[in-house]
């Protein structure tokens, strides 16, 4: 998982969604307008589908396969299986994943909220700790067998990291700080189901379907502010054609 520069980021306005949507529609291409973020909402309604993304935060969620494309005209990608087997070479070059097998998704969780993801306070995570005390923690927890609960990798998170975190975080700011990510991933995401009911990514129904989320789920509705498209709103029609030759041209060359 890392974190793009934001200068490498889109803006996710209101205009920017309908011009999406348009483009969507005019190709034909089945869409949902998510109740929150995209992440959430990707591959909930088909187990098998698989999901192509820009970044690993589909990981975070709990997806097995993620293929993440680097370019769409250079045709770069790469494919994250997890379920692959761990080996040594495994083992070796990927301590991270080596970590999920034997811990579970919360390591990925702990990761994300170490190094900064969408809902961090901080763009940089945890400021200070980073992957250097990151890895000595996994290092130190997985050498001894030792208990990964949220406290424990907290303390030994503050010790390897640097005097700053130290003096800006205690521990148990760091632990909660962790669990916070932890159960956004894992519990308080939401996304829309086939009629437009809304649930956690935990599964649980959060609210039934309504005019407005089927509107909302659609496109129908300014996803910000829940107000209809009128025309003043959709003055883009040059954005909207440069767009789609953007992605024509990303499937053509």
């Amino acid at each position: 998982m890392r974190r793009r520069e934001k200068a490498d980021s889109i803006v996710i306005t209101s205009t920017f969604i309908a011009m999406c949507v348009k483009v969507c529609k005019e190709m034909f291409i089945n869409y949902v307008v998510a109740p929150q973020e995209a992440d959430m909402q990707v591959c909930r309604r088909d187990k098998n589908s698989i999901l192509v993304c820009r970044d690993s935060d589909g990981v975070a969620y709990g997806h097995k396969y993620v293929v993440i494309v680097d370019s769409w005209s250079k045709e770069e990608y790469r494919v994250i299986d997890m379920t692959t087997p761990v080996t040594e070479d495994i083992a070796k070059n990927y301590p991270l994943y080596a970590a999920y097998k034997r811990y579970g998704i919360k390591i990925i969780h702990w990761w994300a909220a170490t190094m900064g993801c969408d809902i961090s306070k901080d763009d940089c995570g945890i400021s200070g700790a980073g992957t250097k005390a990151f890895f000595k923690v996994l290092d130190d927890v997985m050498k001894r067998e030792g208990d990964l609960s949220p406290t424990v990798f907290a303390k030994k998170l503050r010790e390897h990291a640097q005097p700053s975190t130290r003096l800006s975080y205690s521990q148990t700011q760091i632990r909660d700080e962790l669990l916070r990510v932890s159960n956004w991933f894992s519990k308080d995401g939401t996304f829309y189901d086939q009629d437009g009911c809304i649930y956690s990514i935990s599964g649980r129904k959060i609210s039934l379907a309504s005019n407005q989320t089927v509107k909302h789920m659609k496109g129908r509705i300014d996803p910000k502010s829940g107000a209809p498209f009128t025309s003043d709103l959709l003055p883009f029609q040059f954005f909207y054609l440069l767009f789609k030759c953007c992605i024509l041209e990303s499937f053509l060359f």
